[in-house]
Parts: structure tokens; sequence; C-alpha cells
């Protein structure tokens, strides 16, 4: 037996009745052996899908501009599961959509008081639940800018 069939199998090297035989148990076991590798290598588990919050009656509590597009805000809000007024921050970045009385607006046009509603994706970062902002929506009396 060469070096190349102790390798590869006899399947290659074949000759006679039994060739096609011995190839498709060759091609078979090369087969099985691709997808062991593929399990052995490590796939990633899957990340679990982020959870969106829907926000329908929050109170802007503080607001820190890093930019003009990007910071923190803090709402207080009742929450129905907890039964109780819950005050919490979130991230704000350029992704984020501010909309007030319909109009694309940023992070600076918010003010402090203003009731909004809106999205916010729970992300999972190191065991640390993230929260990010991915509409607020305030609906004023006035124009954007009054």
């Amino acid at each position: 037996m060469t070096r190349l069939e102790k390798v590869f199998g006899r399947c290659w090297f074949a000759k006679g009745d039994n060739a096609k035989g011995d190839l498709a148990k060759g091609i078979f076991a090369m087969g099985m052996m691709a997808g062991l590798l593929v399990l052995v290598s490590g796939c990633e588990p899957k990340k679990p899908e982020p959870q969106i919050l829907t926000l329908e009656d929050a109170k802007i509590e503080k607001i820190n501009l890093k930019s003009d597009t990007t910071g923190t805000i803090q709402v207080s809000f009742y929450s129905e599961r907890h039964k109780t007024e819950i005050v919490d921050e979130g991230e704000i970045t350029p992704e984020t959509e501010i909309v007030i009385n319909g109009a694309q607006s940023t992070l600076k046009d918010l003010r402090v008081g203003e009731r909004v509603r809106g999205e916010v994706r729970i992300d999972e970062v190191d065991g640390k639940k993230r929260r990010v902002a991915i509409q607020i929506v305030a609906d004023r009396p006035e124009p954007v800018g009054g």
C-alpha cells in the first residue's frame, strides 16, 4: 500500500470491478470528515434576540448630551409589569430616530419634563443590560424650535 493510499484510502486508487464502490465509500467518508470538522470547529452559539421595550407614556427626567445626536436620556414611566413608577436611562445613538411633532429632530431638541413615547432595544453585553433608544416621539402644542 502506498503512502497516498494510506492517507486517502484505497478508493482513489482502486482498479477493477470494485473501483466504483470503493470510490463512493471514499467520497462518503470524506463528506463525513468535512461535516465533523464543521461541527468540531466551534460554531458560535446563536446570540439571543434583543428585547424591544415599547414606552407609551414616559417623562424625560434628564438629558446628557455628548453631541447633538448622541448621549443618554433618563425617563420615568409607569411599569404595568412591576406596578410602580420606574426611572431608567437609555443610550442615544446617531441611529436613534427622534421625531417632534412629526418632524425629524435631534437629541438637543428634546426638553426635560417633556412627555414622550418610543422604543428601546435591550442588549446584553458582557452580562450587563444596555438600553439603546430606537425611536423617541414627542408631540408638542407649538412648532419645533418654538
